[in-house]
């Protein structure tokens, strides 16, 4: 799902959300033609999933290097895996920043 609009954070302005869908982060791999298939199959394991939502923000890059600091000390655990800066006029940057989390469960809180 996709939100637009502006919404204000300290100094930094939201452009947009992108909520993306789950990602297994390990994929069973089928086997080779003539290959057999393993022995023992990991269907039974757990399945654990990638989980990213995807921030553009405009402001300046201390600002943003703030923001994520914050995210880094959030008690859940909430990683940011991509951080692009493009500067179109200093001292504004246009920031996209995407944060990841994962889970054992596929489904997640939509934003």
């Amino acid at each position: 799902s996709r939100k637009q609009g502006v919404v204000r954070s300290g100094r930094l302005k939201l452009v947009s959300a992108v909520n993306r869908a789950a990602e297994p982060v390990l994929v069973d791999e089928e086997p080779a033609p003539g290959e057999a298939p393993p022995e023992e199959s990991s269907s039974d394991a757990p399945r654990l999933y990638r989980h990213s939502l995807v921030l553009e923000l405009t402001g300046n890059y201390l600002d943003c290097l703030r923001y994520v600091e914050s995210v880094e000390r959030l008690p859940w655990h909430i990683y940011w895996s991509r951080l692009e800066v493009e500067t179109d006029e200093y001292p504004t940057n246009r920031i996209v920043l995407e944060l990841t989390t994962l889970s054992l469960d596929e489904e997640w809180i939509g934003v």
